[in-house]
């Protein structure tokens, strides 16, 4: 912004130098058949000084940008390909931790059926009262292990999925798009200048 500035100061006077030069011979605007072939010149002149300095400027100063933008670019997908390996490990351990819970359970029921067999003869009623408590606390227990785990994963691809979102967004945003934007900003200075000078 420090650059643009001065930059942008120098390239207003060059152009308002024809009108200065014309206001110091004492011509007026409205008298066109007084324009001599130095004026003609001088505007010729001016005109290829102002090409030449912008051309000169967007030539030394866009493959910077564009180099700095294609890096920017460069790291948010570097960024987002990372998240995304981490949103897939952290997926794997979710789903080995509910094939562990499934098995855990199993492993549960196999020893509360061996109980009630070793002791169905003896004490009948009180194996059939320990089996309805085991389960009941492993459907709880798997009722709460699951909300968890769903919640965790639910939490987790929310997350995920607004980071994927912004790096979209970004991955969208290539040079046409933002030549587009400069384009239309700069059109909007041109219309105010062109207002002001009538």
């Amino acid at each position: 912004m420090k650059r643009i500035l001065p930059l942008f100061c120098l390239t207003v006077v060059l152009w308002q130098l024809p009108v200065l030069a014309e206001e110091a011979s004492g011509h007026s605007g409205t008298d066109k058949s007084m324009v001599g072939p130095h004026e003609t010149l001088w505007k010729t002149l001016n005109f290829a000084i102002l090409a030449g300095f912008l051309g000169y400027l967007i030539g030394k100063q866009a493959p910077g940008l564009f180099a700095s933008r294609n890096a920017q670019i460069r790291k948010g997908l570097d960024e987002a390909a990372k998240k995304t390996a981490e949103a897939e490990a952290r997926t794997a351990q979710i789903s080995r931790r509910l094939a562990a819970l499934e098995s855990e359970i199993g492993r549960m029921r196999q020893e509360a059926s061996a109980e009630l067999e070793a002791d169905q003869q003896k004490v009948r009623q009180e194996t059939e009262r320990l089996l309805e408590k085991v389960n009941e606390h492993a459907r709880q227990d798997i009722d709460a292990a699951g909300k968890a785990a769903r919640q965790e994963l639910k939490a987790y691809a929310g997350g995920l999925a607004v980071r994927l979102a912004e790096t979209q967004i970004r991955a969208q945003m290539n040079a046409d798009a933002e030549d587009a934007l400069v384009s239309a900003f700069a059109d909007g200075l041109g219309g105010k200048r062109t207002a002001e000078a009538q």
